[in-house]
This record gives structure tokens, C-alpha cells and sequence, in this order.
């Protein structure tokens, strides 16, 4: 599906649920006020927030979607965490509102009312809720538009308050007691911790964090399946937007390549990933020795002595400080795991102390950078 299907299929989407929570809405509103029920009130202001969240999820959407800019180059994706912000906003104060009201009636209850119109529309509130989680859920596979996203999670959750208030229901009936105010408090909770974990995830991407990091270790394994690539690393991954990634990585070839060789490799690698995934990638070449068996040797007592200290050590760009046979020494860098909470001078102490060749001792100069892709 092409971008412009996508935003297409995202804004009718978030349009026929906005449609669907205002119906919702007046119908709870109404049997609430008729029944004396807090409870489905609270559930049809909720169906209120949920249609404010609707309009938000359209201009999200619209915005975060508009064409690059001289400004803003890299296109304004980053626009819908913004807007899931808000989101997140509107459905804590929703839900701190709904808590505060129940405690009042708490204070001074009324007698909830059950009539067979308080069972039908919350039954076909359920089915309506589930009916809009699933194509949300379907809409967001086919357009990985994050406002859809957050509107299932919220669908699902609203299915379960009414499934509670319908519980209620029956209880009132056949026991005659009223849990209406405490199923209003609970809502509230539920539409508060929703609130809550919707700004996480808002947050997290605008700090910075690996966009899917099952797909790019799934893009790293392939490159690495690419004939004349020996090793990637040094993959760092930004994104604008869940639709805008760019990465860039090291690619070790051989040394005897020819850099017009290498240069085509490369161009094949960046333009078949960016038409599989439409990731921008960006790749530096790193020519490596890989028929010195003096280099093997060394590369087989390195790994032993960074699993020693880490098992998820790891070293690349490993090559010899010209001319080898008078200086005895070898230049790499080294990946540091964030758990591993060793000074770097210990690790450096420790590997230095025991790099040999045979029995011939070896300086290493090492550069220590962070594991940005476990």
C-alpha cells in the first residue's frame, strides 16, 4: 500500500470510529440519566473522550502527514507522538473527572434503575467496541499509523468497563445491591492507566529509542547474507516518525576489493533495503584482512578474552598498525553492552594484559564506543 492509500485508509478509519463513539455516547448518556446508572454515564462521558481522541487522531494524522518542507526536510512525522500526547492528556483528566464524580456518589448515592434497555445497550456497546478494535487493529498493520494504534488499545479497554458495568447489572438484579459507583472508580482507573501508558509510548520515540528492533536485527541478518559482506556493525538507527527511518552502518568487504566493487555492493545493499523496508540507509565501507592467519589467531584470542569479561563484548575493524612484523601491535574498536558496568580502564588493563600471539605479546589500541544494537 502506497503512502497516500495509507493516510486515506488512516483518516477513514479514525473517522467512521469517531461516528461510531458519538452514537455511543448519546445512547449511554441517555439510559444512564433515564436509569439513575453513574456507571454507564461514566462509560458514555467516556465515549465522549473517546470521540475528542477520534477528532485529535484525524488531525494528527492530517498534520503528521504533510509534504516535506525547506524547514522541516525530514518531513513532520514526529507530529502524531505529539499528538498521542495530548491524547493521553485528554484521557487522564477524563478519567481523573469520572473517579471524582463516583466518590460524590458515593457520599449521596441514587438508585440505580435496571431495565431491559440497560442490558441491550450495554451488549451492543460491547459488541460495537470489539467490532472497532479489530479494524483499528487492521487498519494499523496496513498503515503502522501510530493514532491507530492508540485507539484500539482504547477500544479494547472500553469493551472491558462496559462488560464490568454489565456484570453490575446482574448483580443489581438478582441481589439487589449496587456497585455502580465503585465500577465508575474502576473505569476511571482503567481510562487513567490507559492515559498513562499511551504518554510512555509517546515519549519514548522523542527521546530516542531503536524504531522496531526485531525488524532492523532482521535487516542486519539479511545484509549479512549479501555475497563479498564479511560483518556489519556500528548500525545506528534514527527516526521521524514512525514512516521516516535512516540508518547507517559498517560494512567490512575485503581488502583485495576493488573500491568500485565495493561501491556497488554497497549502493545494491542501500537501494534493495530501502525498496523492501523503506529505511534510508547510509553505508561506510571497512576493508578487513580475512586470509592472515596471524589475523585469524588474534581474532580467535580476542573473543575468548572479551566473553571472559561479557559475554555480549564484541569487537570489528580489527587490523594491524603497518609495519607489523617491527611494531607487534593492532588497532580495533570494542562494543560495550550498557549492563556491563566495568571501567573502561579495567577492560582496556585486561585485554592488553593478555593479547599475545603465540607466545609474542601484542599492544592493542582500543576505541570503546556503546552497543547501541544488542
Amino acid at each position: 500500500m502506497d503512502d497516500n492509500k495509507k493516510v486515506k485508509n488512516s483518516l477513514t478509519t479514525s473517522l467512521i470510529g469517531l461516528i461510531a463513539n458519538i452514537l455511543l455516547a448519546i445512547f449511554k448518556i441517555l439510559i444512564g440519566i433515564i436509569t439513575f446508572s453513574i456507571a454507564l454515564l461514566a462509560d458514555g462521558i467516556n465515549n465522549l473522550s473517546d470521540a475528542l481522541i477520534s477528532i485529535l487522531s484525524l488531525i494528527g494524522i492530517k498534520m503528521s502527514n504533510r509534504r516535506a518542507s525547506k524547514s522541516h526536510p525530514y518531513g513532520y512525522h514526529r507530529i502524531e507522538y505529539i499528538f498521542s500526547l495530548i491524547m493521553a492528556f485528554v484521557l487522564i483528566v477524563t478519567g481523573i473527572e469520572l473517579i471524582q464524580s463516583s466518590i460524590s456518589d458515593l457520599i449521596n448515592p441514587n438508585t440505580t434503575i435496571v431495565t431491559i434497555y440497560s442490558f441491550i445497550v450495554s451488549g451492543f456497546s460491547i459488541l460495537i467496541k470489539l467490532s472497532m478494535f479489530l479494524y483499528y487493529q487492521i487498519s494499523y498493520k496496513k498503515t503502522e499509523t501510530l493514532e491507530l494504534k492508540v485507539l484500539a488499545r482504547d477500544s479494547i479497554l472500553d469493551s472491558i468497563s462496559t462488560t464490568l458495568i454489565l456484570i453490575s447489572y446482574i448483580i443489581i438484579k438478582q441481589f439487589n445491591l449496587s456497585l455502580d459507583s465503585y465500577l465508575s472508580i474502576i473505569i476511571g482507573l482503567v481510562i487513567i492507566l490507559n492515559g498513562a501508558l499511551l504518554s510512555i509510548e509517546a515519549i519514548s520515540p522523542l527521546i530516542g529509542v531503536i524504531p522496531d528492533k526485531d525488524r532492523i536485527k532482521a535487516i542486519m541478518k539479511e545484509i549479512k547474507e549479501y555475497n563479498g559482506v564479511f560483518g556489519v556493525h556500528d548500525c545506528l538507527v534514527h527516526s521521524y516518525g514512525n514512516k521516516k527511518i535512516f540508518m547507517s552502518l559498517h560494512l567490512e568487504i575485503s581488502q583485495t576489493d576493488s573500491l568500485m566493487v565495493a561501491h556497488d555492493l554497497a549502493d545494491k545493499i542501500e537501494n534493495e533495503i530501502k525498496a523492501k523496508y523503506n529505511i534510508e540507509v547510509l553505508i561506510h565501507l571497512d576493508p578487513v584482512d580475512i586470509n592472515s592467519p596471524e589475523m585469524k589467531e588474534i581474532v580467535t584470542t580476542l573473543k575468548i578474552i572479551l566473553s571472559d569479561i561479557h559475554p555480549n563484548l564484541t569487537f570489528h575493524d580489527l587490523r594491524f598498525v603497518k609495519p607489523f612484523k617491527t611494531t607487534k601491535k593492532v588497532v580495533f574498536d570494542v562494543e560495550i553492552p550498557f549492563e556491563l558496568k566495568m571501567p573502561i580502564s579495567k577492560i582496556d588493563q585486561i585485554v592488553n594484559s593478555k593479547l599475545f600471539l603465540g607466545k609474542q605479546k601484542i599492544t592493542a589500541v582500543v576505541n570503546y564506543e556503546p552497543k547501541y544494537l544488542e
